[in-house]
């Protein structure tokens, strides 16, 4: 009697071999595809905010002065511009952690990238610019020829009023600083000892 040997394929070859990698390489594939969009969900934030940005709303304005700082005039590096902006709209209501927001997108729009002084009234520029000029000062100045036709005397206690009661705030370097003396600085910080609280980043 001759012994017959049987042969029988190996396990993997089997048909429920096979469909279970079948199944199992159906759930690989599911979950790789899981990941992809859970990236792409997790990447969206950052248009959103960007979103949020151009959102912010930009009151009325007008740019009373834009001139090339001279540090970029007397090298050959790419110009970079400071001025002055008047804020046509009462924002008073508007706290420095919110206008700072406001003052970004004006100064990105107008390329005003090296600083930016903002007021809410023409006067307070005048003042700050030396358009009004001390009127202790008329005496010294006309022996050098007097003033330019665009500038006037007046009080020295006129003009910081006038400065004062209009000057918002400058932006530098990314950061707001007020001045301690303005009202805008008074109606949000009051009396505040806090070290540099004229300044908002």
């Amino acid at each position: 009697m001759t012994e017959q040997t049987t042969s029988s394929k190996p396990w993997y070859k089997k048909w429920w071999a096979i469909t279970l990698f079948i199944f199992f390489g159906l759930i690989v594939i599911g979950s790789l595809a899981d990941n992809d969009n859970s990236t792409n969900q997790t990447s969206t934030p950052a248009p959103q905010k960007q979103e949020e940005q151009s959102n912010i709303e930009i009151p009325q304005y007008s740019v009373l002065d834009k001139t090339e700082h001279i540090s970029t005039r007397m090298s050959d590096t790419e110009a970079s511009y400071f001025g002055g902006v008047l804020i046509e709209k009462d924002v008073m209501g508007v706290p420095p952690e919110e206008f700072i927001e406001i003052a970004r997108q004006i100064v990105a729009n107008e390329g005003l990238d090296y600083s930016a002084s903002f007021y809410s009234t023409e006067d307070a520029f005048r003042a700050n610019t030396s358009v009004y000029v001390p009127d202790e000062n008329k005496e010294s100045l006309e022996q050098l020829g007097g003033l330019e036709s665009n500038q006037e005397y007046m009080p020295q206690s006129e003009i910081d009023r006038l400065l004062n009661e209009g000057y918002i705030g400058k932006l530098e370097d990314d950061e707001f600083t007020m001045s301690p003396s303005s009202t805008y600085y008074e109606l949000y910080r009051g009396n505040s000892n806090k070290e540099n609280d004229w300044i908002v980043k």
